[in-house]
């Protein structure tokens, strides 16, 4: 069984009050209505290890047709403005959603 790393008690209605070792080597015996806290039981990290490096790959695999389908081209600002000065006005306001599928378009190529 693992050891308790802090302990909370007197719960005021809004929140407990925490103790742990850095009170002192005698806080577990400190107070006598509280309630012991653990860390996370330890996790074998070889496994863990291999169940991340499996995890990233499939994620890349995953992204890797959605990066080529979906390639993006830099532009320049001359490019963005001349992009904006095309959008729709209404109010004095451009429309903000039309404006980011041109940018989109244009970066793609389209």
């Amino acid at each position: 069984m693992s050891e308790p790393v802090a302990l909370r008690y007197d719960f005021d209605g809004h929140g407990y009050l925490y103790m742990d070792a850095g009170s002192g080597s005698d806080w577990a015996s400190r107070v006598k209505d509280c309630e012991f806290l653990y860390t996370h039981p330890m996790r074998d990290d070889e496994n863990d290890d291999i169940f991340r490096k499996e995890q990233v790959e499939k994620f890349y695999a995953e992204a890797r047709p959605l990066r080529e389908k979906y390639k993006l081209c830099e532009l320049t600002d001359d490019e963005i403005l001349e992009i904006y000065k095309k959008c729709e006005w209404a109010s004095g306001y451009v429309y903000w959603k039309e404006f980011a599928k041109a940018i989109l378009k244009k970066a793609r190529g389209e």
